[in-house]
């Protein structure tokens, strides 16, 4: 008899109860199961306990696999971003170099920002007009003192 037709035969069982009277005179039912079909049902709950602790094992070790593979995805995100950040550093210096850009310091936050060689007057950290040149705000700076 295979499984499925066990479990069947175990199902009608409910469809023939034995009705008896207890001792305190109420009436009560009583389902017969045979011995072999109690202990395939319990070996059968026990696999399913099985199963289950399987499935939770395998969906941690899932989970851990999309971990490791998050993580090697931020690693190689992470060495992209050093070797852009390694060619933009090139980039400047080549361009300070020609005299492209320039570093300037706001003369009101004292920021330092990068410019157009001369052409840039706005810090864009305090978004103000630099006025001043770097030597004016050293001397009010010292002269507040």
């Amino acid at each position: 008899m295979n499984e499925k037709k066990r479990l069947e035969k175990i199902k009608n069982i409910k469809n023939f109860p034995m009705y008896y009277q207890d001792k305190l005179g109420g009436h009560r039912i009583r389902y017969f199961v045979d011995e072999l079909d109690l202990n395939w049902l319990i070996q059968q709950a026990e696999k399913a306990e099985q199963l289950q602790e399987r499935v939770e094992e395998l969906e941690m070790k899932y989970e851990n696999t999309g971990a490791i593979f998050n993580r090697q995805y931020m690693q190689e995100k992470i060495e992209q971003q050093q070797q852009e950040i390694e060619r933009l550093k090139s980039l400047v210096m080549y361009a300070e170099e020609k005299g492209l850009l320039k570093k300037k310091t706001c003369s009101y936050c004292n920021s330092i920002y990068w410019a157009k060689h001369g052409n840039s007057k706005y810090c864009p950290n305090c978004d103000r007009r630099t006025v001043w040149s770097r030597k004016k705000a050293q001397q009010a700076l010292e002269g507040t003192e």
